[in-house]
């Protein structure tokens, strides 16, 4: 069974680097609304399924997510298009009557616990350390790559993904990328990895108000075509498949291009 580095004894994780110096660090938020069809470690749970599925496939080692966030006040244009309150502070998913809080982080937090495991992981052997992050909050991506910027030295080379540039699917593969946050698309994200943890039967048919479910759309209605339970196990399927070969040739190519 593979497993995290948290639950690895020392002499595991050390045979793990020396025949792949490599490790995954998932970084994105364990606590976040995702409507009542997904859980709230939605985030988290993807990019940290991504991170074990991975590191089983090409060697290397991978951490429990950080659960970090990073996201802004909703804006009036953003209120408006959603049907929230005007004169509402919102901030991230932390939408009025919504029974569940999120839990979000200031940069500078998000900075430090990033960088501390950055540093613990090279101190340990790894050559590479990849983050890799499947929330879309504002400065989430912007960071992240500044981070691993930062710390790329001649120790080790830090690269920051997000699981979406994995995926190429098209109309012809029957994917969409309608459906913002919690939405048609994000639920076929976790039915790749976690179908169990789909309940798609917590919404009700038809249409669906955003202010009210706390899915995000272009629009403050989601059409009954982009509701969710419209979601189809063959094309979760197939994004998971497509997503773990485009990344695994990722892995590929940065390992063949730093061979000495």
């Amino acid at each position: 069974m593979h497993k995290p580095l948290e639950e690895m004894r020392p002499r595991e994780a050390m045979q793990a680097l020396k025949q792949c110096p490599m490790a995954y660090v998932p970084v994105s938020p364990a606590i976040e609304w995702h409507s009542y069809h997904l859980p709230l470690g939605t985030d988290a749970i993807i990019s940290e399924e991504l991170c074990k599925e991975i590191s089983a496939l090409k060697g290397g080692i991978y951490t429990k997510a950080l659960s970090l966030g990073l996201d802004a006040y909703r804006n009036t244009a953003e209120k408006e298009m959603w049907g929230l309150p005007a004169n509402a502070e919102i901030y991230g998913m932390n939408f009025p009557h919504l029974p569940v809080a999120t839990e979000y982080c200031l940069q500078h937090e998000f900075k430090l616990l990033v960088t501390n495991r950055i540093k613990a992981l090279k101190a340990s052997g790894a050559r590479y350390i990849v983050l890799v992050n499947h929330h879309g909050g504002l400065g989430q991506f912007d960071v992240l790559d500044t981070i691993a910027k930062q710390q790329t030295n001649s120790a080790a080379k830090v690269l920051s993904y997000k699981t979406y540039m994995f995926n190429d699917l098209t109309r012809a593969d029957g994917w969409s990328h309608e459906g913002g946050h919690a939405g048609y698309s994000e639920t076929h994200w976790l039915m790749a990895f976690r179908p169990e943890l789909v309940d798609t039967k917590e919404l009700p048919d038809g249409e669906l108000l955003v202010a009210q479910y706390g899915i995000l759309h272009d629009k403050n209605v989601i059409e009954p075509e982009w509701n969710p339970k419209k979601t189809s196990i063959t094309i979760a399927k197939k994004l998971r498949e497509r997503v773990l070969k485009n990344f695994s040739a990722e892995i590929d190519s940065l390992l063949s291009i730093n061979q000495p």
